[in-house]
C-alpha cells in the first residue's frame, strides 16, 4: 500500500527538520485496522520557503491488521513552506555625562538560533530629554538585521530601554592674566604694590579734587603728553562728565 503525508515547518532551531501533520494509506480494504506511523521528515535545506521538498524515512504499518498489507516503500515525498521565526531585538542603554543633546548610545541582543549569522543595527537612538537623570528613557529606532541568516527571521525596527545621564565635570582653570597678576604679585615687594595702588588712585580721582590737583593733572596728561595749551572751564567739564 501507499503512504501519504502532509508537513509543515516553522524556522525554530536552525536545522532541516520537519513535522508530520496527517498520514494517510491508499488501497485499505474495508475496515481493516490498518495505519500509517512513524517517519523522520526532513527539508532539503533550512532556509524559509514555500513549497520546500520534505522527504521521510522510516514509515510503517500499524494496526490489528497491518500483518495483512506491505508499504511499497517506507519513505515519502511531499512538500511543505518553511515560515519566519520571530525575532526579538532588545536594547540595553549606555550611561554618558552631560553633552547638551539627547543622543543616546544602546547596544543590541537577540534570541536567534545558536549559530545563525546575523547582524543587528540602529539608525538611531536618544533620551527623551537632555538633562542630568537617573534610569532614562531611550528610544531605539531604525533597526535592521542582516547577515547570511537574516533572511529567516522577521524583527522588531524598534525598542526602548533606559541609562543615566550623569553631571558633566568641570575643569576650572586661571586665565593667563590671573597667571600673570600671581606671578608679579610675588616679584614685587609690599611696598611696592602700595606705592603703585596709591599712585593710580590718586591718578584717577585727580580731575574731581581741589584745583591743585586738578591743574598738576591738566599740565601734565594734558599740556605736556598731549600740547593741550588752554584747560576747559569748569561748566564745560562738568557738562563732559
Amino acid at each position: 500500500r501507499n503512504g501519504n503525508i502532509v508537513a509543515a515547518g516553522v524556522y525554530s532551531d536552525g536545522t532541516t527538520s520537519a513535522t508530520i501533520g496527517t498520514r494517510s494509506l491508499n488501497g485499505v480494504l474495508g475496515s481493516d485496522d490498518v495505519s500509517l506511523s512513524g517517519g523522520t521528515p526532513s527539508f532539503a535545506t533550512k532556509a524559509v520557503g514555500t513549497n520546500k521538498t520534505v522527504n521521510v524515512i522510516g514509515l510503517s504499518l500499524s494496526g490489528a491488521g497491518a500483518a495483512n498489507y506491505q508499504l511499497v516503500t517506507n519513505t515519502a515525498t511531499t512538500t511543505a513552506n518553511i515560515t519566519k521565526a520571530t525575532l526579538t531585538i532588545t536594547a540595553t542603554g549606555v550611561n554618558k555625562a552631560y553633552d547638551r543633546t539627547t543622543s543616546a548610545t544602546a547596544t543590541l541582543s537577540d534570541n536567534r538560533v545558536a549559530g545563525d549569522v546575523l547582524t543587528t543595527t540602529y539608525t538611531n537612538a536618544s533620551f527623551a530629554d537632555k538633562n542630568v537623570g537617573t534610569a532614562k528613557t531611550i528610544t531605539v529606532t531604525g533597526i535592521v538585521i542582516s547577515g547570511t541568516d537574516a533572511t529567516n527571521y522577521s524583527a522588531n525596527t524598534s525598542a526602548t530601554t533606559s541609562a543615566d545621564i550623569t553631571e558633566r565635570s568641570l575643569n576650572v582653570t586661571a586665565p593667563e592674566f590671573f597667571k600673570a597678576m600671581d606671578s608679579a604679585l610675588k616679584k614685587e615687594d609690599l611696598e611696592s604694590w602700595k606705592a603703585y595702588l596709591r599712585w593710580h588712585l590718586a591718578d584717577s580721582m585727580a580731575p574731581h579734587l581741589s584745583s591743585k590737583f586738578v591743574e598738576a593733572d591738566f599740565d601734565f596728561f594734558s599740556r605736556t603728553l598731549r600740547g593741550v595749551q588752554q584747560q576747559p572751564p569748569r561748566w564745560k567739564r562738568c557738562v563732559r562728565l
